[in-house]
């Protein structure tokens, strides 16, 4: 499996709206690695969560790490 690099990006966003990967980067080759989340959300997760060394993203995938290198 080829490695990729995701990078998310946002400036200002609507407290009400939400966050997802660009739907012109999913393909049945290259499918979503993360969930759809609000904004909202995501910002109260991320201030809230005790990382126990993992990032915040982790929380966020649509299946876990090890299952996409299976």
């Amino acid at each position: 499996m080829k490695e990729r690099l995701s990078i998310a990006t946002i400036y200002n966003p609507k407290i009400d709206g939400h966050m997802r990967p660009a739907p012109s980067l999913i393909t049945p080759e290259s499918p979503t690695l993360f969930k759809r989340i609000g904004v909202a959300d995501y910002f109260r997760g991320l201030l809230a969560r005790e990382l126990y060394g993992k990032s915040y993203l982790e929380v966020l995938r649509t299946e876990p790490l090890e299952a996409q290198n299976n």
